[in-house]
């Protein structure tokens, strides 16, 4: 049976390996975004949570402030919120994917380091978890998953991975459904024919001309706006320009 001796150093090893690994993680998408964001907009790295900052401490070095969880057995996980409404998709991505790659730095620089201290030891068994937690993340990386998570403040955060493959749909040429087409065109034909067959204003119909000059309806406009929403909603974000 394993003894106090034994369980303790194990447990303080796990802890101190994953504080560093999600620590240069998360500093892998905060300094990008400290670099690209306005010099008044704050970066937040939350260590243990996501994005939780209650029971926690924290310091703040510049614009950059860290939260991390008293309880050390949180620290598997963590997040980085910054405003991103004033940066082109290839700032996003810079930001999003530079965690997974200092992961992929510190797990390629973890199995060098272990291949050049032969000696058994503390350091060594330190380097050791490094390159174990960060080759499970950038392995982790691989899978997307499309769910979202919440933040206590209303932040919606995805994975790294999943991230960066909307911010790449965003950034391809956008493509409006053909159907869509085709309905929105029937739905302003069958407007103006009951405009015409009721012989009354726009105005006064319930309709008003669209940037064509042709009369639609303020109900089916708004149906239009939501079913474009519905077949294709990352192209309606689609306006940001690559830089």
């Amino acid at each position: 049976m394993l003894d106090v001796l034994t369980v303790f150093p194990l447990v303080l090893l796990i802890v101190i390996t994953l504080f560093i690994t999600v620590s240069l993680h998360e500093l892998g998408h905060a300094i990008p975004a400290l670099l690209v964001t306005e010099r008044y907009l704050d970066v937040t790295i939350y260590v243990g949570s996501i994005g939780d900052a209650n029971k926690s401490f924290h310091f703040t070095i510049g614009r950059l402030t860290v939260y991390c969880k008293y309880n050390p057995l949180l620290w598997y996980r963590g997040c980085c919120v910054f405003s991103d409404y004033n940066l082109s998709i290839d700032q996003k991505l810079l930001c999003t994917a530079g965690g997974p790659l200092v992961s992929i730095l510190c797990t390629i620089g973890g199995w060098y380091l272990l291949m050049a201290v032969q000696q058994e030891g503390f350091l060594r068994i330190i380097v050791g978890g490094i390159f174990t937690v960060s080759l499970l993340i950038a392995v982790a990386f691989l899978i997307p998953d499309p769910r979202p998570r919440y933040t206590p403040s209303g932040f919606t955060v995805y994975t790294d991975s999943y991230q960066i493959f909307r911010l790449l749909r965003m950034s391809s040429p956008k493509v409006t459904h053909p159907s869509f087409a085709i309905w929105v065109s029937h739905t302003r034909n069958k407007a103006c024919a009951l405009q015409n067959k009721n012989k009354k204003p726009a105005h006064r119909a319930g309709f008003h001309p669209d940037h064509s000059g042709n009369p639609i309806s303020i109900n089916s406009q708004l149906v239009a706006s939501v079913a474009f929403t519905s077949i294709a909603p990352l192209e309606v974000s689609s306006t940001f320009r690559r830089s």
